[in-house]
Order: structure tokens, then C-alpha cells, then sequence
């Protein structure tokens, strides 16, 4: 305090309370100690007192929250294009924040931030590169940030090979078997169970199947794999390679066959 009267030899709080963790001391009216509740806004009044008589002051006391202190144990995130996001919840071991906010980059598109809670929330609908996002939670006592990571990666592949079951020919050029796929972009195609017939391939960057098939194979399921950073889709398809039509002459055509003469050896 600041005494401009004659010196003090004792100080009280005549009424009201400092607030808990707090102390006066008594010789020279020093407010110390390390609050350890929140409370409000009050009063206190404090005598200073000597032989001549007191003075009193009243002022006014209040103890707010800590910043909090937050982090996102789920950081670095993956989402995944097109998936709900919930339960991308922050921790915080400081003071109760009363407001969320970005702090600097930006949310990828489809996702949210409440600014209540701090979760991150929503449907990502845009495949969005791994980016830093700087959140900020703040109450009375200050502020906490976090910045973390987060990337969108494309759905999983959804396919389907719209001619199946096939049946190719032996000897018979293979092309132009191609997949339809309504999911994400696939990276990789390969064959899960099952196998091809001798002679054809699957392209690993397209999922066409193409070449000559040289062996007649009956029916077999094959099991063709797509993937990508979001999973994998996966379609069982039949084929079966029959043999090639007859390619017939009869070498010593034309023929004259005589009346009443056997045919035989044609």
C-alpha cells in the first residue's frame, strides 16, 4: 500500500475476505500469496492503525481462471474424404476456456471448430494436404494455443468391372477391359485371390486387364484389389477363356464326285 499518513503499526481487514491463498501482513499491509479459487469481483477494507488512530481503504479483489493450456492428442490428424469427423476433442489442463478460435491457417473445407468446446467436427468434401492450424483457447486469465496437423486423404476406391463375367478366346487379343470406379482415385491395382488366365495381365496403375490368352481355362473368380491412402475397394469378377472357332478348309476342293461311285477319304 501506499501511506502518505503517519506510520502504521497494524494492519487488518476490518471487513470482507481475501480471496483463498491470500494473505495481509499486519506489519506492512502487503497483499501476497498464490490465489487457488476463482472468485468474483469483491470488496475488501483494510485498516492501517497506529496511537493517532486508522486509516481505511476499500478495493476491490478478483481472482479469474488460469489461460488454459491445450493440446489434441489425436494430432497429426488423417481424414478421410466424404467420412464424418466427431470426437476430434482437445484436452485442457489449465483454466476453463470461454472461446475457441483458428488462430492462423484454416480448416479444411467441410470441417468446423466449436468455438465452445474446441472439437473439430464435420464432413471433409475436399482431398487437402497435410497443414498446420494454430487454435487458440482464452478465458479472463489469458490465452493457450496449439497448432496441429491435418490432411484429407481421398475415399477409398469403389469399383466394379461392368462386363463381367467375361468370356475371351484363345489366341484373341485382349483390350479395353477397364474398371469403373466411383470412389477415390486408386493408386495401386492388384489381383487379391485368384489369378488371371496365361497370357493376360492387370495393369497396376489402371486396373486394365489386357493380352492374349493362350490356354482355355474354365470359369475362376479373380479378386482384384484398389487402393489408396483412404483403403481399398474390391470387386470378385469370373472369366473363362474358350477355345478358338474352327478354321476349316477341305484341301482338295473343288470336287468331282462319278454317279454310282463310293465317296470315302473326303
Amino acid at each position: 500500500p501506499t501511506n502518505v499518513g503517519g506510520l502504521s503499526s497494524d494492519w487488518t481487514i476490518d471487513s470482507g475476505s481475501l480471496p483463498s491463498g491470500l494473505s495481509l501482513d499486519f506489519l506492512t499491509g502487503e497483499i501476497s500469496g498464490t490465489p487457488d479459487t476463482v472468485t468474483p469481483n469483491a470488496p475488501v477494507t483494510i485498516n492501517a492503525t497506529n496511537a493517532g488512530g486508522y486509516g481505511t481503504v476499500t478495493i476491490q479483489i478478483e481472482v479469474v481462471d488460469e489461460a488454459p493450456s491445450i493440446t489434441y492428442p489425436g494430432s497429426p490428424f488423417t481424414f478421410i474424404k466424404n467420412t464424418p469427423v466427431t470426437g476430434a476433442l482437445p484436452i485442457n489442463v489449465g483454466g476453463l476456456s470461454s472461446d475457441w478460435t483458428i488462430d492462423t491457417g484454416s480448416l479444411p473445407s467441410g470441417l468446423s471448430l466449436d468455438f465452445l468446446t474446441g472439437e473439430i467436427s464435420g464432413t471433409p468434401d475436399t482431398v487437402t494436404p497435410n497443414a498446420p492450424v494454430t487454435i487458440n483457447a482464452t478465458n479472463a486469465g489469458g490465452y493457450g494455443t496449439v497448432t496441429i496437423q491435418i490432411e484429407v486423404v481421398d475415399e477409398a476406391p469403389s469399383i466394379t468391372y461392368p462386363d463381367a463375367p467375361f468370356t475371351f478366346i484363345k489366341n484373341t487379343q485382349v483390350t479395353g477391359v477397364l474398371p469403373t470406379n466411383v470412389g477415390g482415385l486408386s493408386s495401386h491395382w492388384t489381383i487379391d485371390s485368384g489369378s488371371l488366365p496365361s497370357g493376360l495381365s492387370l495393369d497396376f496403375l489402371t486396373g486394365e486387364i489386357s493380352g492374349t490368352p493362350d490356354t482355355v481355362t474354365p470359369n475362376t473368380p479373380v479378386t482384384i484389389n484398389a487402393t489408396n491412402a483412404g483403403g481399398y475397394g474390391k470387386v470378385t469378377i469370373s472369366i473363362q477363356v474358350v477355345g478358338e472357332a474352327p478354321s476349316i478348309t477341305y484341301p482338295d476342293a473343288p470336287f468331282t464326285f462319278i454317279k454310282n461311285t463310293p465317296v470315302t477319304g473326303v
